[in-house]
């Protein structure tokens, strides 16, 4: 990455770095979460359910912490917060999390090296919880989703491949680049086999864009306009002006007349660009984040959801207890089950304005990736499997925590089965908590913007604006150099 510098603003609510250059104006939307603190049950199966209820709702608040240092582009004191607390918010279960998170803040640091070090142990991670997932998931869907490994979301997979081939591009190895991008192909095509025909994430068009600007720059324009058509299908009417002219001069240069019909089709005019680019690629936003989205079911309702799951093993026949002691229950008595969702922190910027100096060039970015609303997707698209897991669970939990009300009523009385009964119930339905965890340092968007100029050394001033055209903060940056039929990539991140 180009070494930047800025001057600071004479605005009180701005804040700077002089090695990042980064002015940003501190706002947030987290608020601390409380810990969960309650008595100690008495009976030794409760008490064991109390520390499964304290390790359940322990919040994950590291990302109220990193985002402060984030706004200030002080990525270094956020990597250094995530190694100190590391046993705290990152244990073995969280590892593919750990990595995930240094890799992108060693990434925004200009730490490439480090950066791909991280993100190549969170592929093989990614890897080796799949291959785990499709052997083992079936027959443990009786424990909270939040007690095992994260596994990550198909769209956060992804985006490891295009960071790493981006770290790749800035360190100047084309080499390592391309093999990133080949590799990114082969998980789509994973991503294919495993879904087939159904509606669900193959992929981000911004992802593909973005690989067939990294081949193009490599000389590689075969893979390049490969991937630009990718970009184009899956953008499908909204593909970016600056896309479809790429991909039509690319199959010019080919001499793919099909192609050249195609892109004429969907409004490419054939305008020809300098094949000197700077490439500004604005991470804009806070990650969007999972909350708890609870629904109540009756009893009767959630029996349908328990046979849809397939068990065996030790889980069949828990079922099957369950089963017997449910016919005592009423069809119509009803439990309450939490289920994960997407939401979208706010932010204010609604882009960015580029001058470029000695040019009369004005440049704006825009967003080319809704990271945002691709996480709601991705979610949605596997939300039938998870819901009817976690009212499986809750379903059977009830229903034995009714078995044990009568097995120590027996014994006790009806009021010690009552007290029984009741506490059961509630620490079942507070261990079933969704599973909140995702990679809570990515941006909510991805803009850009594409620079034609000629080979030099230039500096750029960026205005942030909202959405009223407002400038709300502003970011200098000097030195940048542009060799001739290259693209210099330029990574800007902002929260506010």
């Amino acid at each position: 990455m180009t070494n930047e510098k800025s001057k600071m603003e004479n605005n009180k609510f701005l804040v700077s770095n002089d090695k990042t250059g980064y002015h940003s104006l501190l706002t947030t939307d987290y608020l601390p979460l409380a810990t969960h603190h309650s008595p100690l049950p008495t009976y030794p199966l409760l008490f064991a359910l109390y520390f499964l209820l304290i390790s359940a709702c322990t919040p994950p608040d590291i990302y109220i912490r990193l985002n402060w240092q984030i706004a200030q582009g002080n990525y270094i004191q956020a990597i250094e917060q995530i190694k100190a607390n590391k046993n705290r918010f990152y244990p073995k279960k969280n590892a593919l999390l750990y990595h995930l998170d240094l890799g992108l803040l060693n990434h925004l640091a200009g730490n490439y090296k480090e950066s791909n070090q991280h993100f190549e142990k969170a592929k093989r991670l990614a890897d080796e919880f799949y291959t785990k997932s499709i052997t083992k998931e079936a027959s443990t869907f009786l424990i909270n989703d939040t007690m095992r490994p994260y596994y990550g979301e198909d769209f956060e997979i992804a985006l490891i491949y295009f960071f790493k081939a981006l770290n790749y591009t800035l360190l100047g190895d084309e080499e390592g680049a391309l093999v990133e991008a080949r590799q990114m192909n082969y998980f789509f095509q994973e991503l294919e086999t495993r879904y087939g025909t159904k509606n669900v994430y193959k992929g981000d068009p911004a992802i593909r864009y973005i690989m067939g600007l990294i081949y193009e720059n490599a000389g590689e324009l075969n893979s390049a306009l490969i991937e630009y058509k990718n970009a184009i299908r899956l953008y499908k009417k909204n593909a970016p002006r600056e896309l479809l002219e790429s991909a039509y001069m690319l199959a010019k240069r080919l001499g793919f007349s099909d192609d050249i019909q195609w892109f004429r089709k969907l409004g490419a005019k054939g305008k020809k660009r300098k094949k000197s680019e700077i490439i500004i690629l604005h991470l804009n936003g806070p990650a969007p984040k999972k909350i708890n989205h609870f629904i109540e079911f009756s009893f009767g309702e959630g029996w349908a959801y328990v046979e849809s799951v397939k068990v065996s093993g030790k889980e069949r026949s828990d079922i099957e207890e369950a089963r017997a002691a449910a016919r005592a229950i009423s069809a119509k008595e009803t439990f309450r089950v939490a289920f994960p969702q997407y939401i979208q922190p706010k932010f204010s910027c609604a882009g960015a304005e580029i001058e470029v100096s000695g040019t009369d060039v004005q440049a704006k970015t825009k967003t080319i990736s809704d990271v945002s609303r691709i996480a709601i997707k991705n979610l949605s698209d596997r939300i039938a499997r998870t819901r009817a897991k976690a009212i499986a669970r809750a379903w059977i939990k009830y229903a034995l925590a009714k078995k044990a009300e009568k097995k120590v009523a027996k014994k006790r009385g009806l009021a010690s089965g009552w007290l029984a009964g009741a506490t059961l119930r509630a620490i079942g339905a507070a261990t079933e908590t969704a599973d909140l965890r995702c990679w809570g340092t990515l941006p909510a968007r991805i803009d850009l913007a594409r620079i034609p100029v000629k080979p030099g050394e230039y500096h750029l001033r960026l205005y942030f604006k909202d959405a009223y055209g407002k400038i709300i903060s502003q970011k200098v940056i000097n030195d940048i150099k542009v060799k001739k039929n290259k693209k210099t990539f330029i990574i800007v991140r902002t929260l506010f």
